[in-house]
């Protein structure tokens, strides 16, 4: 069992315990980072970013250095996204906000 901060970028991880006070461990448990929870490392610098449940938290590493996990197997593999896919393509961002650039 490793810090989370002990694992490379790409890396994916299974959350094994919160060793935080009562309160840091149940914001941490409400964003998706708890016990059991599959996640995978983004950034491992200063700041440690996670992907988890879809999302990407960015933790302090004083925060990440108390969170500990164990291999999980296999890395993370970013889909590969087009230059028309997905809803952040440009006619979408276009609907969105417009040719001016703000919130239609």
């Amino acid at each position: 069992m490793l810090p989370i901060t002990g694992y490379r970028q790409g890396e994916r991880a299974r959350v094994a315990y919160l060793g935080h006070d009562v309160a840091v461990a149940e914001r941490l448990r409400t964003l998706g980072v708890r016990e059991g929870a599959c996640v995978c490392v983004m950034l491992n610098t200063d700041k440690c970013i996670l992907a988890v449940d879809g999302c990407r938290l960015a933790l302090q590493r004083e925060v990440a250095e108390h969170v500990y996990a164990t291999d999980a197997a296999g890395t993370y593999d970013a889909p590969a996204a087009g230059p028309a896919s997905g809803p952040a393509s440009a006619p979408a961002r276009r609907r969105f906000f417009g040719k001016t650039g703000r919130r239609a």
